[in-house]
């Protein structure tokens, strides 16, 4: 309901067209045209004075409403922050943050009267700013922590930035075309003496071949110079034991001679088979039984006078595993007066039949005892139980040089 004040002041307009009575009991009206009207006797004083007086009386209705009304709307509940006199929340309030009209950024909430930074997932608050921390240069990994000029931050963490010609290799930018421990790439370094030019290792001008090495800038040949080149006669066919003393076609050097090669047949009917659950045995004609264990093998003495360097094995075993269960690659060792010079090996778990077997082995000169050399081929993996088995039938050739 309005306050007195205010209902008057609604009701000003109406005071000056009202009549009012006197005292004695006349009635006298406000406005102007009523005082034109009515009936001058200017011998009677009374009715001038309250003509004259209507007019204050008007003026005090209208100043006492004033005041009124300036007295009631200075009064509201709460913190008023507009003209409209609305409550807020100061301690909430993102335009009116801790006071009226402090007002946050863009990206900034009102919590407990003041302006706090929120940022968006994945990013996070660094002085006054929403960062992401596995890529911002000044913030890498977490606030603070600024990578140096020539790094970037990369999944947190300061890498080096390298520009062309420069490669980065293990932490540091070098140029592969002449850097001696990374020449031509990341690695590859040169040995003791010796320079990288356009990514390749030299020794003064020129690039050391096999058996020689760098000293004071010029290539020191290690064995023996044959035609101007440093060679091994001890191996060399072209220069076998001495310098142009060259071995037929096909034969190798060995021990500085030339030896010719043996071809034998491998494995015999008399070769040896061991089994964990037979022990050793002749292989006998039809591929020695089954055989599933790693450390099954067959061996033979083979005839062979002269040092060998290298073997051609050329055979056929028969693979009988099958697919009830993985059975996967099964390998071999190739083994040579109980020294291993290589291995092959094949898939299992097919029921597969026949494998051919063509492998050449290079090796370390091996001298015969006895005139003779102890081949073996022995099993380095097991077949899973249930996988079956393999033998060595029906067998084939080898040729040793």
């Amino acid at each position: 309901m309005p306050s007195p004040s205010r209902l008057l002041l609604l009701l000003a307009p109406f005071v000056a067209a009202c009549s009012f009575p006197t005292t004695d009991g006349d009635t006298v009206k406000t406005d102007a045209s009523a005082a034109d009207s009515a009936p001058r006797d200017t011998g009677t004083p009374r009715d001038t004075a309250v003509a004259e007086s209507a007019p204050d009386t008007a003026v005090a209705v209208d100043s006492t409403v004033s005041e009124d009304a300036g007295s009631d709307a200075s009064s509201c509940d709460g913190a008023s922050c507009s003209d409209a006199c609305a409550d807020v929340d100061t301690s909430s309030d993102p335009k009116n943050c801790g006071g009226c009209g402090k007002a946050c950024a863009t990206g900034e909430s009102c919590a407990s009267g003041s302006c706090t930074l929120v940022c968006p997932s994945g990013t996070f608050s660094c002085s006054g700013k929403c960062v992401e921390l596995t890529n911002d240069h000044e913030n890498c990994g977490k606030c603070g922590k600024a990578c140096a000029s020539d790094e970037a931050c990369i999944f947190a963490a300061c890498e080096k930035i390298c520009t062309a010609p420069t490669t980065k290799c293990f932490g540091a930018c070098v140029d592969v075309k002449t850097s001696a421990a990374n020449c031509g790439g990341c690695g590859k370094a040169c040995v003791a003496g010796e320079s990288c030019v356009d990514s390749t290792c030299v020794c003064g001008t020129k690039k050391c071949g096999l058996w020689e090495t760098c000293s004071a800038g010029a290539c020191a040949c290690s064995k023996t110079t044959c035609g101007g080149t440093c060679t091994d006669t001890s191996t060399d066919a072209a220069n076998c034991g001495t310098c142009g003393k060259a071995c037929a076609t096909g034969v190798p050097c060995v021990a500085g001679v030339c030896v010719a090669s043996t071809t034998a047949a491998f494995p015999l009917s008399t070769s040896s088979t061991y089994s964990m659950y037979t022990g050793v045995t002749p292989l006998g004609t039809g591929g020695g039984g089954s055989h599933y264990i790693a450390g099954d093998y067959v061996e033979d003495k083979l005839s062979r006078t002269a040092p060998l360097t290298r073997l051609d094995l050329d055979i056929t075993m028969d693979d009988q595993t099958s697919s009830y269960c993985t059975v996967g690659t099964l390998t071999w060792a190739v083994k040579i007066n109980g020294t291993t010079v290589g291995s092959y090996s094949f898939v299992g778990g097919s029921s597969y039949g026949l494998r051919t077997i063509k492998e050449t082995y290079s090796f370390a000169a091996i001298t015969p005892v006895s005139g003779q050399i102890t081949l073996r081929l022995e099993a380095t993996t097991t077949v899973c139980s249930g996988g079956s088995s393999w033998n060595w039938y029906p067998g084939g050739t080898v040729t040793m040089y």
